[in-house]
């Protein structure tokens, strides 16, 4: 009798002893799964961050690319041209006449 009351409580230690190892193991796991969900979230939004920047920069950049086309266009227009080179005084119109103004 004594002996099943002995192997009773060595059971019952040993249950405690095995749930207790059970529980540490579980809350390290959870620990560690935690701890990489928030460096992902950090990560996440850092990422995000520098796409938003991206983004803004790309809408400038193209804002900037057509306003160059816009110009590149115009300036490949003859009567650009010709106003230019007129300006400048290095082309004129037949009935036309060049003045040049010399400055002092």
């Amino acid at each position: 009798m004594l002996k099943k009351k002995k192997n009773k409580s060595i059971g019952k230690i040993f249950e405690g002893f095995l749930k207790l190892v059970l529980t540490l193991v579980l809350l390290i796991i959870v620990y560690f799964l935690v701890e990489g969900n928030i460096k992902l979230f950090y990560k996440n939004r850092e990422v995000n961050n520098r796409y938003r920047e991206f983004k803004t920069e790309l809408e400038k950049v193209e804002k900037k690319n057509e306003e160059l086309n816009k110009l590149f266009y115009q300036a490949s227009q003859q009567e650009y041209i010709e106003k230019v080179i007129r300006e400048k005084g290095l082309y004129k119109k037949p009935g036309e006449e060049v003045v040049v103004i010399e400055e002092e």
